[in-house]
């Protein structure tokens, strides 16, 4: 299940399939396989579509490019929205210190902020944050009830999601703050002392602790996840090379899952890549929206590049 033996397996059904050359799109951790496909088939590639993508190797173990999109685009939708008015920010911080003053933590704000990037209305997602808080400040708690509780993602049917899928590659593959050929026991004395050692402020209003103790980073699942064994094998081969094949990387402004920082990482990676970034855009906004920016310029490049 993880991505060099998926990578080789789409390889196999090329090669089946009798093509000797495809273009390739992924999008979220599709981008992750398509990658890694593409460090270890390049030469079948005639096109590569990167869709809302990360890196596969070199990301910073924290990823503080994550909050801080997700703060920072709080503040973008709100400029932009005739109905929001006053200082976003100032509103945020405001909030998280009456949800720590009245006992109810800031972790459903943070899971909401996470998730406010999916979707073909990121702006309206990050407005219906506000919307909420606001409401709390002044005493209606029902919306922020709704937003945290009756409106929290679930994972949905395992036809389609399947979240020990997710943990495969996330708790092997991704990086973590602690040493992942640790015991358990010293894994959690290394997350205390990284929380200690980080910056307190690098994601304000949040603390570096809460960030790092939030349920949707994923350290407190990985934690417990068994150490790599001589079976790992990397999704990027030691000392491989990005082929030089048309690629395109998309990415949403306001996404805060695969953030455009990210994007333009992995935009780098690739000798032949062009970047394109969608305004107003969300987590793989051209899956949501087939007929907005993002999905338009996939298009173009697709014609441009091989002709249909």
């Amino acid at each position: 299940y993880r991505p060099e033996a998926m990578a080789d397996a789409l390889d196999d059904v090329r090669a089946a399939l009798g093509y000797d050359e495809i273009t390739l799109y992924g999008d979220s951790y599709g981008s992750f396989l398509a990658q890694s496909y593409a460090f270890r088939h390049g030469d079948t590639l005639n096109a590569l579509v990167l869709d809302s993508t990360y890196l596969l190797e070199g990301e910073d173990p924290w990823y503080p490019s994550l909050p801080r999109t997700g703060i920072r685009s709080i503040e973008t939708a709100c400029d932009r929205s005739e109905d929001c008015s006053g200082d976003a920010a100032r509103r945020l911080g405001r909030l998280v210190d009456h949800l720590r003053d009245t006992g109810r933590g800031v972790g459903g704000l943070i899971d909401a902020i996470a998730e406010a990037g999916t979707g073909t209305f990121a702006t309206d997602s990050y407005l219906k944050i506000d919307r909420a808080g606001r409401s709390l400040l002044q005493g209606n708690p029902a919306p922020w009830r709704k937003l945290t509780r009756e409106d929290k993602p679930a994972y949905h049917h395992p036809r389609f999601y399947r979240r020990a899928g997710e943990l495969v590659v996330g708790c092997n593959d991704y990086p973590m703050i602690w040493d992942k050929e640790a015991s358990e026991d010293v894994r959690r004395e290394q997350l205390e002392q990284a929380i200690r050692d980080y910056d307190p402020q690098a994601f304000n209003p949040f603390t570096a602790r809460e960030m790092a103790l939030s349920s949707e980073i994923g350290y407190l699942e990985c934690l417990t996840w068994p150490a790599p064994t001589s079976l790992y094998e990397p999704p990027k081969p030691e000392d491989a090379k990005a082929p030089d094949v048309p690629t395109l990387v998309v990415a949403g402004e306001l996404d805060d899952i695969t953030t455009p920082t990210e994007g333009k990482q992995v935009a780098a990676e690739f000798p032949n890549s062009e970047y394109f970034e969608a305004r107003n855009g969300g987590h793989v906004v051209s899956l949501y929206d087939s007929h907005g920016p993002a999905a338009k310029e996939i298009r173009r490049f697709l014609r441009r590049n091989i002709g249909t």
